[in-house]
């Protein structure tokens, strides 16, 4: 595990909490989560994962960086909602 910082972040994709099913829309605005790095991954500089309680239920929901796609992915717990302008 790398160095964890807290910083304030607003969710860039739509993402639902697989524990309740609470939905939490592009610019949810978070503050004081937990932003670490991924230390056992790399891809041409550093990739971060965001720890964010969801919104009902307050069970922590991860997001990593995916810069090779310039997207993020949901790890298990959370699932990316469909967004129709990803098809633009």
């Amino acid at each position: 595990m790398g160095e964890r910082i807290l910083i304030t972040f607003m969710l860039p994709k739509g993402v639902r909490c697989d524990a309740c099913g609470n939905k939490m829309y592009t610019g949810t605005r978070f503050t004081n989560i937990r932003a670490e790095e991924v230390t056992d991954e790399t891809y041409l500089g550093i990739l971060y994962r965001y720890h964010i309680p969801c919104t009902n239920c307050s069970v922590e929901v991860k997001i990593k960086r995916d810069p090779n796609n310039f997207d993020f992915v949901a790890e298990p717990g959370a699932t990316l909602l469909y967004n129709w302008r990803d098809d633009i």
